[in-house]
Formats: C-alpha cells, structure tokens, sequence
C-alpha cells in the first residue's frame, strides 16, 4: 500500500506532486489517457491514522517504561514525539490514495 498510486485504465504513475494537488477532488481526468478516475482516499488515511496512532503510542509507552519520574523534560520529549510522527503521516498521505474506475463507466 506504501505506493504512488497508478491510473487503473492505463497504469500511468502519478508524481508525489500530482497525487498532492488531486487528492482534495472526488474525480479527475488521467492527463495520459484522458478518462475519468475516482480518487479513494478514506480507506488509505484510516489506515495511516492506526499506523501513526499505534507508533505514538508505542512510542510513548517505552518513554514512560524508562522514565524514572513524570516530569516536565518526560513530557515534552513525549509530545515531541508525537508531533514528528503526525508531520511524517501528513507527507506519506500521497502514498495511501489510491485512484479507481469511474463508476459512471459501467466497467
């Protein structure tokens, strides 16, 4: 799933910038082959939501299995934490959309 995703009539690969610009639309049009594709994005973010979820939590579990008290530094490099992991889930976004066949297409 960790993939640009590809144009299901002609197999062309978006870019990391196209995928970015296309992933706020419903629909679009491959600019190879000139069909209409449904962009699927609510599976692949849920899925890179409970990756990142279960990271940070993880994560912060081990910080707090070493740590000897709960502290303001304890705290902080907690939060840290789970800030780098959301910024890293916002750019792998393009990875986990994916497009599909128009339905209006009847294939």
């Amino acid at each position: 799933m960790f993939r640009l995703p590809v144009c299901p009539h002609c197999k062309t690969v978006y870019g990391y910038g196209d995928v970015k610009k296309l992933m706020f639309k419903k629909e679009c049009e491959c600019y190879h082959c000139s069909k209409k594709i449904r962009v699927k994005k609510i599976p692949g973010i849920l899925v890179l939501v409970a990756i990142i979820l279960l990271l940070c939590v993880v994560f912060n579990v081990l910080l707090l299995s070493k740590a000897v008290s709960l502290d303001l530094i304890t705290m902080l490099i907690m939060f840290g934490i789970t800030i780098i992991f959301l910024v890293a889930g916002y750019f792998l976004i393009p990875f986990f959309v994916s497009f599909g066949k128009n339905k209006k297409d009847g294939k």
